[in-house]
């Protein structure tokens, strides 16, 4: 019951009756759209990479904001 939406909620799962070419996909995520565009178009594969570059760049502002005090 907790796995389709808890209790009070009735769902078939539907994914169980599709018929697809290739089975690895029966489960896929459905593509989110924000204004008209997919959302997976916006994905930027190195986006930890770049937060990291900026949070340490940000520590040591921070670090040599500290020392000037």
């Amino acid at each position: 019951m907790e796995e389709y939406g808890g209790a009070g909620k009735f769902v078939i799962p539907e994914e169980e009756f599709y018929m697809l070419e290739n089975e690895d996909w029966r489960y896929d995520k459905w593509p989110e759209f924000f204004q008209g565009k997919n959302v997976a178009d916006f994905y930027d594969p190195e986006i930890e990479q770049k937060l990291n570059a900026l949070e340490e760049e940000e520590a040591q502002i921070i670090a040599t904001e500290a020392d000037n005090d």
